[in-house]
């Protein structure tokens, strides 16, 4: 889901319109701003006309991520190389879309350098980073970088209301804890929603033993919430505190201590 940006919209059906579209370029800004919603929605306005989620796979799309090793290798940017080179047939542009493009090995980075130095004319390479200088200069020379600031929170808490039929005292509760990034409002919603429908705790605490990161993020936010009012919610946040110091012992039930920490939320 696409949120704000407006400018950037505007200025990009522009180039489309006009035909001074470049062959690459850089997405860059902190995480969860919408830069990997910008480049797919503008994929989908390049072969649909729509500028927003595609209802359908988009044929002239490439999306490329990291692998479970948490790199992209060079074969990816190879096979990329090849999609780029066919000519499209729903669009005037193959586009390829390297999300977390930090995380290209340096061979990979050679790689997308030399397709950028003489790509073909119907070719887009969009790689998104948190910062530009984790690509090699001479990448950073070959395409344009575009900056992606955060969102205002009143246009997130619009977003949030209409699209996931939040309250509006939710929805500002969610924009104000997302600090203008919508992609951070999105996940808070939507696991706010998921809390409320998911009245089964033992479920809930099976699912956080299992998984450290989600237990870590789940308390992460639970926490980011009960501080909006820290005077109501004071006992609930010096138990829940209490039991996150307790479980980071080594002898401690960490099973009971979480128990414990759910027990009256």
């Amino acid at each position: 889901m696409l949120i704000g940006h407006q400018k950037l919209i505007d200025s990009f059906k522009g180039l489309i319109s006009t035909n001074k579209l470049s062959h690459g370029y850089i997405f860059f800004g902190e995480p969860q701003v919408g830069k990997f919603a910008f480049a797919t929605s503008l994929a989908t306005y390049l072969e649909t006309g729509e500028f927003g989620e595609s209802t359908r796979p988009l044929g002239e799309t490439s999306i490329i991520q990291p692998d479970e090793e948490g790199s992209i290798s060079i074969n990816s940017i190879r096979n990329s190389k090849y999609f780029l080179f066919q000519k499209p047939i729903y669009s005037s542009y193959r586009v390829v879309i390297v999300n977390d493009a930090e995380k290209l090995t340096p061979q990979a980075q050679h790689a997308i350098l030399k397709i950028a130095e003489e790509p073909p004319g119907t070719a887009l390479i969009i790689l998104i980073v948190s910062n530009p200088d984790a690509l090699l200069p001479t990448i950073q020379s070959r395409l344009q970088k575009i900056y992606f600031p955060r969102v205002n929170l009143s246009l997130i808490a619009e977003t949030l209301i209409n699209e996931l039929k939040l309250t509006k005292a939710q929805a500002a509760d969610i924009a104000k804890i997302s600090f203008g990034r919508p992609g951070r409002a999105i996940q808070l919603a939507e696991n706010r929603k998921q809390k409320i429908e998911n009245k089964n705790k033992k479920a809930l605490i099976e699912e956080l033993m299992d998984d450290s990161e989600a237990m870590n993020q789940y308390f992460t936010e639970l926490i980011a919430e009960l501080a909006e009012d820290p005077i109501k919610n004071y006992k609930e946040l010096k138990s829940i505190l209490n039991r996150l110091t307790k479980m980071s012992e080594f002898n401690t039930n960490k099973r009971l201590q979480l128990e414990s920490a759910l027990w009256n939320i």
